[in-house]
């Protein structure tokens, strides 16, 4: 016998004009986010892996006013002692002030609150469409943050929680990847800290040991391939890689094309990361389909540059 999964929501945080956010929690839970951020859901349980999805909760009242909404809980309210309310406003609701929000609910609740040391926490959320209000089951972790720690880095090292976002793009379908272009190994510390099986490398003899020695500072075991990853012959559910670009990196068009090729042949699925739309070249060297994400690029100095996730199918 099966059981229905419970309905669910998620909150992500906002993700107007960066597409792979909205990608990632689809990836996660099976549905997009609408553009505050809210997302209903059949389950929230690889919240906790997320980057980018902040929440994820247990539906038990929706309602299109706040009045309507505690009706429907007091007539079956949940039995939850030492809770606390979370209140998330996603803009375009109706206008109620926090505490006014959370007092109305918890005047309908049974048990006693405890703000400080809670033992469940509840969340209202009160967007467009009425007020929201679940059990929070699921957060996330954030576990990829301790990977900025990492002993070896350079400037051009892609943010650990944007290589965690990449990896959930394949994963939990994939539980084997390539990167062929490892760096520092950032993406391989995300691959690798959500249990895939992971294989590396970079033709830079110093990256390699760069990603070799950072993944043993955290515990794990990897031997980086140095060499030209057109030559590889090895295979894997997954690649995702940050293609090599910048300045100081001598990448010509044919290096990259030879990458691509080889990246068809090793998985049917490829994430490659640029500065710039490479859908016709990958098209050039036979994959099916190209899905094209923009992910702005901040820093503490220039805005408005724009990172292009592509991901091609054979």
């Amino acid at each position: 016998m099966t059981t229905r999964p419970m309905p669910s929501f998620a909150i992500c945080i906002e993700h107007e004009g960066n597409d792979l956010i909205a990608r990632e929690c689809l990836n996660l839970t099976g549905a997009a986010p609408a553009a505050d951020g809210f997302v209903r859901c059949e389950s929230v349980e690889r919240v906790a892996r997320s980057a980018y999805i902040r929440t994820g909760a247990r539906l038990i009242a929706h309602a299109p006013t706040l009045d309507a909404l505690t009706q429907l809980i007091a007539a079956d309210p949940p039995r939850r002692p030492e809770y606390r309310i979370d209140f998330v406003d996603a803009g375009g609701g109706p206008q109620v002030k926090r505490l006014d929000a959370i007092i109305a609910v918890a005047d309908v609740l049974p048990d006693s609150p405890n703000l400080s040391d809670p033992s469940h926490v509840f969340v209202l959320v009160s967007r467009e469409d009425g007020f929201w209000f679940g059990e929070i089951v699921a957060e996330c972790a954030h576990d990829y943050a301790k990977h900025r720690d990492r002993p070896f880095r350079t400037s051009a090292a892609m943010p650990p929680r944007l290589a965690r976002a990449l990896v959930n793009i394949v994963a939990p379908h994939a539980t084997s990847v390539i990167d062929p272009c490892c760096g520092t190994g950032t993406i391989v510390l995300e691959a690798l800290a959500l249990g895939l099986d992971v294989q590396a490398g970079d033709i830079n003899p110093r990256m390699v040991g760069m990603t070799r020695e950072n993944a043993a500072y955290f515990g794990h075991a990897i031997e980086p391939r140095e060499g030209d990853a057109a030559s590889w012959e090895t295979t894997a559910d997954a690649l995702v890689t940050n293609l090599p670009y910048g300045r100081n990196l001598d990448a010509s068009e044919e290096n990259v094309r030879a990458i691509l090729e080889a990246g068809r042949r090793m998985a049917p699925v490829g994430v490659y990361v640029t500065p710039h739309d490479l859908s016709e070249a990958l098209r050039d060297v036979g994959y099916g389909s190209v899905e094209m994400l923009r992910h702005p690029k901040h820093t503490g100095f220039r805005s408005g540059l724009v990172r292009i996730v592509h991901i091609a199918r054979r």
